[in-house]
């Protein structure tokens, strides 16, 4: 059974089979060999029957390389924001709301059980793509802005949200003991949630406050919205009465 695109390229193939009969019957008749003719012409029926998955391989591959280099050589990371995005960014940015996000991208879960948070080679950190993905999600913060503005900007103490904070291009970051992870302790998940919580509804009752960036774990994210996020991704916030209201979630993706 051939499909719709098949159907479509045989009047093509068979318009070629049929200028290659001809040439072939005409050399033929010319050396008498009856036998070379049938082999010719096995050729030909092969050829109009074959599938154009075949036919066009090596122009698909082309034009794949011709893509992919064009993006490579750009070296630019394009964002497409929806409705409710776009919306949620703007009430970021007039101080309406704030933005929670978690690390870039860190391999592995957790840390090692020695681990010092005034050491980063005892932690879990994050990886190369992890430092463009945080490096991005600035881009696109700062485009969000539309110019010069101040940021608060806080993070856990973890060298990998520090790491993502300063890489953001926002500022110097600030450590922020509730943005902790508790993912090893979490004896701290609620009196941490609490105080983050709190702190989050303050700064949106101050109409002179800037915009705020906090970035924090997985496990903080989740207990203060209920929903979990990938590494990099970010939820905007805002306070509707006592309990934090997700806008919009945005993820930044891997390059």
């Amino acid at each position: 059974m051939t499909n719709g695109s098949e159907h479509t390229a045989f009047p093509k193939l068979r318009a070629i089979s049929c200028k290659l009969t001809r040439m072939v019957v005409c050399r033929v008749r010319q050396a008498g060999s009856a036998g070379a003719l049938l082999h010719a012409l096995s050729l030909v029926i092969l050829l109009a029957y074959m599938p154009t998955s075949y036919a066009g391989q090596s122009t698909d591959q082309s034009t794949d390389q011709s893509t992919d280099q064009s993006t490579d050589k750009s070296g630019a990371q394009s964002f497409s924001l929806d409705l409710d995005q776009a919306d949620a960014l703007a009430a970021w940015r007039d101080g309406r709301a704030v933005i929670l996000m978690r690390h870039a991208l860190a391999p592995g879960t957790g840390d090692p059980a020695a681990h010092d948070l005034n050491d980063c080679s005892t932690q879990r950190n994050l990886s190369e793509r992890g430092r463009e993905q945080a490096r991005d999600i600035g881009t696109q913060l700062r485009d969000a802005l539309a110019g010069d503005s101040a940021i608060q900007l806080h993070s856990s103490a973890w060298c990998r949200c520090m790491e993502t904070a300063s890489l953001l291009g926002l500022g110097k970051p600030e450590v922020m003991t509730s943005l902790n992870s508790f993912f090893n302790n979490f004896t701290q998940r609620e009196p941490q949630t609490i105080e983050s919580h709190q702190w989050i509804e303050t700064h949106l009752m101050n109409e002179q406050a800037a915009p705020a960036v906090l970035v924090t774990h997985q496990v903080n994210i989740s207990a203060l919205t209920g929903q979990g996020v990938a590494s990099g991704e970010f939820v905007v916030v805002t306070v509707d009465d006592d309990t934090l209201k997700v806008l919009a979630s945005v993820d930044t993706p891997l390059r």
